[in-house]
C-alpha cells in the first residue's frame, strides 16, 4: 500500500520524527527496450527512491546498515540531553587508538560523505604540542598508545578536541575486550563525562563486526552512549545523523497531489507509440513551454525556403514516423548557414535514412539555430507511483553521462531548483572556466511546468524526453529543441481497464 506509506510518512516527517527504510526487491530487468532515454534510465527503484528523497527519509542498504543506523538514530533523544544539536549542522569528531585507523576512518568518511569537523588552528596547535607529533591530521584524532604510556596526555588531548567550537559529537574506538572489564567500563565513563563536560555528547564505535559479549551494548545503553559497529556502518549512520538534523528545520515540500499509479497488468499491451511532431508541438504549446521556431518541410527545396524564413543559422533534422534517435541514422545536420547548404544537407540525409529505415523517405524539420547548455528533462511511468519526473545532464550521451535525478509531480518551484543543483553537472550551469551561468530559472519554469501538464493527465503519455531543452545564458530563457513524447500502450482485447488505487489516511494523495 505505497500511498498509505507515504502518508504515514509526511505525517513522521512534519512531526520532525525521521523514518529509515530498506527497500527490498530492486531489479534493472525489462528497461533495455524502452524507446526513450528516460525509460531506460528508469529502473523500478526510482520511484521509491524519488518518494524517499521528497520525505528526507534515510535510506539502508542492508540489515546490518539498517540496524546501525536504527542504533544511533535511536540514541540521539539521549544524546541532545548531553548537549548535541537537533537542528542545524552537527559537527562530527572521531578518536581512535591507531594511526593506521585514523586514515582508514578519513578514507571511509570521504566514501560515505561524512565531512568530519574542520578544528580550528589553536586546537590543531595544541593537540600537536601536547601528542608531540607535527604530522597529526587532529579529526580524525589519532591519541597513540598515551592512555596506558601518558594518561595526563590522553586526558588532555581529548579535553582539548571536546572544546574546539566545531565539535558537538565525539565518536571513540578505545580497547573493547570480547567481555567488559572493569577498567574500561571505567575508561568509556570517563570520556563521556569529559566530552559531557564540554557539552559534546559520545558516540562509541567497534572496527568491525567483532567477537563482543553483549554485556558491551547492555553498559553502553546503561551509559546512555549509543554503541555502533564496524567503522562502514558507524561512519556511514553519522553521515546520515549530520544530513538530518540540517534538513528537520527547513521546510517540508510535499506534492499537494501524488498522481495514480499506473496498471502494472497492462505491460502485456502493444508497445507505446511515439507522438507525431504536431502533437508533441501541441502538447508542448498546452503545457506552457517554448518549442524552438521551426517549419517541416517535405522535400529539399521546401526545406531551403523554410530556413529563410525562420532565419539562419539552422538545424535540420529528418523527420519518419517511428524515426526517434535521428542523429544515429544521420538525421541531424546543425550549423547550416545558407539555403544551399540546407539543401545538400536533406538531400544526404534522404539517402542515409532509406538505408537505414527500409527505404523510407523523410520530410524534414527546419529549425533556428540555438545554442546554450544542454539538460533532458523526462518522464516515465513507475508500476507504484505512475508517472516520475526526470532531470539531468542531456545531448546524444545522455545515457552515457547518467546524470540525472528524480522527483515526484507535480514540482514546486524549491523542489526544480533542487532537482538542478543536485545534478553532477550543476556547477557547469553556474559557469564555470569563463562560460556564462546558464539560466537556470528559466529551466526551472520548464521543469516546473512539464511536471504539472504530466500531474494533471497522468495516464497521457506513457514516457517523454524532452532532451535537449537547451538553456541559454541568464536572461536568454530555456527552450525545447527535440522531443519524444510516448502515447499510452494500446490494451488487448478484453483486458480490464486498472481500478483507481485507494488512497488512505486524512490527507491521502496530499503527502
Amino acid at each position: 500500500r505505497p500511498r498509505a506509506l507515504a502518508t504515514a510518512m509526511a505525517a513522521a516527517r512534519r512531526a520532525g520524527k525521521p523514518v529509515v527504510v530498506l527497500k527490498i526487491g530492486v531489479s534493472d530487468l525489462g528497461r533495455r527496450n524502452a524507446i526513450a532515454h528516460t525509460g531506460r534510465m528508469a529502473g523500478p527503484e526510482q520511484g521509491w527512491s524519488a518518494l524517499l528523497e521528497r520525505m528526507d527519509a534515510i535510506p539502508v542498504r542492508d540489515l546490518d546498515d539498517l540496524v546501525e543506523t536504527l542504533t544511533l538514530f535511536d540514541g540521539a533523544s539521549t544524546l541532545a540531553s548531553a548537549g548535541l544539536p537537533q537542528r542545524g549542522h552537527l559537527g562530527v569528531a572521531v578518536a581512535t587508538i591507531s594511526g593506521g585507523e585514523t586514515s582508514l576512518i578519513c578514507d571511509v568518511s570521504a566514501q560515505e560523505g561524512l565531512r568530519l569537523a574542520p578544528l580550528t588552528e589553536a586546537t590543531l596547535e595544541k593537540l600537536r604540542s601536547g601528542l608531540n607529533k607535527a604530522s597529526l591530521i587532529g579529526n580524525p584524532l589519532d591519541l597513540q598508545n598515551t592512555r596506558t604510556s601518558r594518561p595526563e596526555v590522553f586526558w588532555e588531548s581529548l579535553r582539548t578536541l571536546c572544546a574546539d567550537e566545531t565539535v558537538d559529537l565525539l565518536a571513540v574506538r578505545l580497547n573493547l575486550t570480547e567481555r567488559p572489564r572493569d577498567d574500561l567500563r571505567q575508561l568509556y565513563r570517563q570520556v563521556a563525562e569529559v566530552a559531557g563536560q564540554q557539552g559534546v555528547a559520545t558516540v562509541v564505535l567497534s572496527r568491525a563486526y567483532e567477537r563482543l559479549d553483549p554485556a558491551w551494548a547492555d553498559y553502553f545503553k546503561e551509559l546512555g552512549t549509543p554503541f555502533v559497529l564496524s567503522y562502514r556502518n558507524a561512519i556511514r549512520a553519522l553521515a546520515r545523523l549530520v544530513e538530518w538534523t540540517e534538513k528537520v528545520d527547513r521546510p517540508f515540500d510535499q506534492p499537494a497531489t501524488v498522481p495514480p499509479g499506473v496498471d502494472a497488468s497492462a505491460a502485456g499491451g502493444s508497445a507505446p507509440v511515439a507522438l507525431d511532431g504536431a502533437a508533441t508541438r501541441d502538447w508542448l504549446a498546452g503545457a506552457g513551454i517554448e518549442y524552438v521556431a521551426s517549419e517541416i518541410a517535405s522535400s529539399p527545396a521546401a526545406a531551403g525556403a523554410a530556413a529563410g524564413r525562420v532565419g539562419f543559422p539552422v538545424a535540420v533534422k529528418a523527420v519518419v514516423p517511428g524515426l526517434v534517435h535521428k542523429s544515429d541514422l544521420g538525421g541531424v545536420a546543425l550549423g547550416l548557414t545558407s539555403r544551399e547548404e540546407v539543401e545538400q544537407a536533406c538531400r544526404t540525409m534522404t539517402s542515409q535514412v532509406a538505408v537505414a529505415a527500409d527505404g523510407a523517405v523523410p520530410s524534414f524539420e527546419v529549425q533556428r539555430m540555438v545554442t546554450g547548455a544542454e539538460v533532458i528533462v523526462g518522464m516515465a511511468q513507475d508500476p507504484a507511483w505512475g508517472p516520475i519526473i526526470m532531470v539531468g545532464s542531456g545531448g546524444v550521451f545522455a545515457e552515457n553521462i547518467h546524470d540525472v535525478v528524480w522527483d515526484l509531480p507535480p514540482l514546486s518551484r524549491s523542489r526544480a531548483q533542487s532537482m538542478i543543483e543536485r545534478l553532477r553537472g550543476y556547477p557547469l550551469l553556474r559557469g564555470a572556466r569563463g562560460r556564462p551561468a546558464a539560466d537556470v530559472s528559466a529551466l526551472a519554469d520548464v521543469i516546473v511546468r512539464f511536471a504539472d501538464a504530466v500531474a494533471a493527465d497522468p495516464s497521457a503519455l506513457a514516457g517523454a524526453d524532452l532532451n535537449p531543452v537547451i538553456v541559454g545564458p541568464e536572461g536568454a530563457g530555456a527552450c525545447v529543441v527535440d522531443a519524444v513524447l510516448l502515447g499510452p500502450a494500446a490494451r488487448e482485447p478484453g483486458r480490464p481497464e486498472p481500478a483507481s488505487p485507494e488512497l488512505e489516511g486524512s490527507d491521502a494523495g496530499g503527502h
